[in-house]
């Protein structure tokens, strides 16, 4: 007889972060700086906050800082100068990897110093080793807040989100969408979407465009909204190749398009939570 296979389990929010419940190979010294369980994050009102240059002269400002909790991505700045635009609360950082590690180095000890001293730091795709560097980096400059490392079972769920929607909308199209090299690789804003969706009563995305800037932006808008100041080395012009703005900006509109997650301005002027417009 052929043995059963077992069925995968659905994804919960105890296998989000690494906690002494999940830990498995992991080195020791790891353990002394995470959570005994997944810590109980809810909130009424959430904001995610993306690096789009298009935040620039947006004033949106009170509108983000007004929400109960707000998520900032890698090295993105809430600070003074920017704070009309995109507001100055900070209660979340997700970092990707490269940020991850540049975070735990003395090079960029300003950053941290940034934001405030409660901010919760969220370390992705980064290994245990870039991790303890970085917790021992916050303590060292006084942060308070809790740190997480999302585990890599969260970044594959999100993946796997991002690759069936692909297919799907493939199939509705009936044309490939992006090359066959990669571009399948979950962004650290959609990380931060998902995160926010098992966190949150209500979600609202701010900085957003959804433009590759490859080889150039659409719009007169930079890539990011603090090239313009060069702020934390924002050199970068386009997106990594590895993602494809193009089919996380459908998913986006679709979760804006059934309530689930509310982009602003609305595209195309085009009311959250109304279903899917004409020529979408």
């Amino acid at each position: 007889k052929k043995k059963k296979k077992k069925k995968k389990r659905g994804f919960r929010w105890e296998d989000m972060f690494l906690t002494l419940e999940n830990v498995k190979n992991e080195p020791a010294e790891i353990r002394k700086l995470i959570p005994e369980k997944a810590p109980d994050l809810r909130f009424g009102t959430c904001a995610l906050i993306g690096s789009a240059g298009t935040l620039t002269g947006s004033k949106q400002g009170k509108a983000i800082d007004s929400h109960d909790a707000v998520l900032r991505l890698n090295q993105a700045p809430a600070t003074e100068y920017f704070s009309e635009d995109v507001g100055s609360r900070v209660d979340f950082r997700l970092l990707n990897k490269r940020w991850g590690v540049a975070y735990g180095t003395a090079k960029h000890h300003k950053l941290m110093l940034n934001d405030p001293r409660n901010m919760t730091l969220v370390a992705t795709r980064a290994g245990p080793g870039n991790f303890i560097k970085l917790k021992k980096r916050a303590k060292d400059l006084g942060l308070k807040g809790d740190m997480l490392f999302m585990r890599g079972h969260a970044v594959k769920a999100t993946q796997d989100a991002l690759l069936a929607f692909r297919e799907a909308l493939e199939v509705a199209l009936g044309e490939k969408l992006a090359s066959p090299n990669g571009r399948n690789s979950a962004t650290t804003g959609l990380l931060g979407m998902f995160v926010l969706m098992e966190m949150c009563n209500s979600l609202d995305l701010y900085g957003f465009a959804f433009d590759s800037c490859d080889p150039a932006c659409s719009s007169k808008a930079t890539y990011h909204y603090f090239t313009r100041r060069n702020y934390a080395e924002a050199l970068r012009s386009s997106a990594h190749p590895s993602h494809s703005y193009q089919v996380e900006g459908s998913l986006m509109r679709a979760a804006h398009a059934a309530g689930l997650a509310c982009i602003h301005p609305e595209p195309e002027g085009f009311p959250c939570g109304k279903g899917v417009p004409p020529g979408w």
